[in-house]
């Protein structure tokens, strides 16, 4: 028997609603999604983004299981912009060691440093 390896999907998934009258030719639908009554409403046709002829039908049960709208473009939720102030802050904690933030002291900027400026002589 083969041996199956779990996979994330690295792209993102166009699907349409099927409906009576979708015209489903060229529609790949397999054995069980047939036996279970596909298609039927809820399931989806999806496409190859690369190749829009190259269609399929996703099953509503599996559909619901494993997939979500996109929001903004993407699947991540909306960031609040970071101040400079907060930049500066991390950025001193991640680059200087214990040692360098007392010789620097608390007023010298990431940036400041970067350029050479208020380094202690």
């Amino acid at each position: 028997m083969a041996e199956f390896t779990q996979y994330r999907r690295k792209q993102i998934a166009e699907l349409a609603d099927w409906h009576p009258g979708f015209d489903m030719t060229g529609v790949s639908v397999s054995i069980a999604d047939r036996a279970a009554g596909s298609p039927k409403p809820g399931d989806k046709i999806a496409r190859n983004p690369a190749n829009h002829a190259d269609r399929w039908l996703v099953a509503a049960e599996y559909f619901d299981a494993n997939f979500a709208p996109l929001s903004h473009g993407n699947d991540l939720p909306p960031r609040t912009p970071l101040t400079d102030e907060q930049i500066n802050d991390e950025m001193d904690r991640l680059l200087l060691s214990p040692v360098e933030q007392e010789a620097f002291g608390a007023g010298v900027r990431y940036a400041e440093r970067a350029h050479g400026i208020g380094e202690k002589q």
